[in-house]
């Protein structure tokens, strides 16, 4: 038997106070199936509503915000915000509300890069639906495929949808649309409804009471583009049983055209570098050594590619591609969180977001190293020099290991003087 994931009506008249007091006499633009499918491409103001663990959801769109509010679950809140200077994110760390940055994706609230939206997406399917018909089962893919990602699926998932039925009905002077998705033999139903008389009052009440968008200081936005400009020198340490049998390691060479890592006291160095020549019938990132010496360096590579673009950044897992740098609203000033031992000589900041964590984790790689480990916070240390080679940043990723607590430190130095002149010859040699 088919399962149906339906909201409750009853549910609408307790919850108004969360999305507002709207005046439904505005509801005059939607009177009918087609007139109401045809709203939603044309206009920027209603609401998708659902119901999923007993709490009812809204989505909420407005010409100034689009986002999901939880009846009961603040946490859930995710909301998008225009303002006159672009877009900002406005969420819930599980005891007040925080604002991002203004996004650099696009400084307009429907461009489709924050929500997906159903605003400009043709309805010519609309042309065979006759007065009096309430409910439409749509074939047409575009416009399936287009509100499948209004509501989180990918076009994957989009082989698992059997149909999309639309329908209409009029309920106490108010219009609904009744979208009907059958999704691996369930139906997933959403409600759109109040059409032009949408609110979203967390972010109108956010923004009375002066909330606005995040301003990163100088130091702080200076060391993200540092971090950014993948081309640093890091510090690896390693641990041991005890302080004797733990130390320095080796120094990681971060460049946008190759990454090295030399260990400590060795002469030879071992990477990967990023080559694009047809005449020489190179193209990706292949491996490569240097042998040092006091004559001088000498490179080796080695063929085949080992990855088939050339794009050593994304590959080797630059920490410029961190969630952090798009995620500040989620740091605090390191004050006295305990680092055991390690303390800020900079300006310090400390996260312990559960999703930065274990990005953070995922990127150096720290389950490989310490299997099971539980990574409990991150103090950063900015350490500004007079120039971009003379400032220092240090991570100190804290995490619980085998009954013990441990800091793993991973500073950053000669910013924008990572080079290695072997591997800077043989780039300009194969890159046509």
């Amino acid at each position: 038997m088919k399962k149906s994931i339906i909201f409750s009506l009853a549910i609408f008249a307790s919850s108004l106070s969360l999305i507002g007091c709207n005046d439904n006499t505005n509801q005059n633009t939607v009177s009918d199936l087609k007139s109401g499918i045809q709203y939603i491409e044309k206009e920027k103001n209603y609401t998708f509503s659902y119901v999923s663990n007993t709490n009812r959801h809204d989505l909420i769109y407005t010409k100034t915000s689009i986002g999901l509010v939880a009846e009961g679950t603040p946490r859930a809140t995710d909301v998008y915000i225009q303002d006159t200077k672009g877009v900002y994110r406005l969420r819930h760390d599980g005891s007040k509300f925080i604002s991002s940055e203004l996004s650099s994706k696009s400084d307009s609230l429907w461009s489709g890069e924050f929500y997906s939206t159903l605003f400009g997406v043709s309805t010519s399917f609309t042309s065979s639906i006759k007065s009096g018909d309430t409910s439409v089962k749509v074939s047409d893919k575009s416009y399936k495929i287009a509100y499948c990602k209004a509501l989180g699926y990918s076009e994957d998932q989009l082989a698992n949808v059997n149909s999309l039925t639309i329908s209409y009905r009029k309920e106490n002077n108010e219009q609904y649309l009744r979208f009907t998705l059958d999704y691996l033999g369930n139906d997933v139903v959403y409600d759109a409804h109040e059409f032009g008389t949408s609110k979203n009052t967390i972010v109108d009440d956010f923004i009375a009471s002066g909330g606005t968008y995040l301003t990163v200081n100088g130091i702080l936005s200076d060391a993200r583009r540092l971090m950014k400009g993948n081309n640093y020198i890091q510090e690896i340490y390693y641990f041991g049983a005890d302080e004797d049998s733990s130390g320095y390691a080796a120094q990681a060479y971060f460049h946008p055209h190759y990454y090295m890592s030399i260990y400590n006291g060795s002469s030879f160095g071992s990477g990967a570098i990023a080559l694009n020549s047809k005449k020489n019938d190179l193209y990706g990132c292949y491996s490569c050594a240097v042998q040092f010496s006091d004559q001088g360096a000498t490179p080796s590579l080695y063929s085949p590619a080992v990855y088939s673009e050339p794009n050593i950044p994304e590959y080797y897992h630059y920490p410029s591609y961190l969630m952090l740098w798009d995620n500040f609203e989620y740091l605090t000033s390191w004050t006295d969180q305990d680092m055991l031992g390690y303390t800020k000589t900079g300006e310090g900041y400390y996260f312990n977001n559960s999703s930065l964590l274990a990005d953070f984790s995922n990127n150096f790689s720290m389950s490989s190293n310490f299997s099971g480990q539980i990574p409990m916070g991150v103090a950063i240390d900015i350490v500004k020099g007079a120039t971009d080679k003379d400032t220092v940043i240090y991570f100190y990723y804290k995490f619980a290991y085998q009954g013990a607590h441990y800091v793993m430190p991973i500073p950053f130095h000669h910013f924008g003087n990572a080079n290695i002149g072997a591997l800077d010859y043989v780039y300009s040699m194969y890159n046509d």
